[in-house]
């Protein structure tokens, strides 16, 4: 799967292997960020380069492994990967950033 969405300036993008909703996504949509997935074939590079290109700011990567341990794989617009963090981590860090930019 693989999902984006944005919040005024902020954009969110997901992915995930499988074609069930993540529970980060369902996290986001329900504090008002919009998420939209993408379940294609389309190969992860060419996801990553498009995400760059709409310049989503942040994209959010879940694999089979991450599933298991419970994280979410993180790389921002212009900043590239920054590793696995927990998703409960993922979805607090975007929504105080979208908290952020209200003030």
């Amino acid at each position: 799967m693989f999902a984006y969405g944005h919040h005024h300036r902020h954009q969110v993008r997901a992915g995930r292997a499988g074609t069930s909703p993540c529970p980060p996504v369902a996290e986001l949509r329900a504090n008002m960020v919009r998420v939209d997935s993408d379940f294609s074939a389309t190969p992860f590079k060419a996801k990553v380069a498009n995400a760059e290109q709409l310049r989503v700011h942040t994209m959010l990567v879940i694999g089979g492994r991450d599933m298991e341990a419970g994280q979410v794989s993180v790389r921002l617009h212009h900043g590239g990967p920054q590793g696995a963090k927990p998703k409960a981590e993922v979805v607090a860090d975007i929504l105080a950033n979208i908290k952020e930019q209200r003030v």
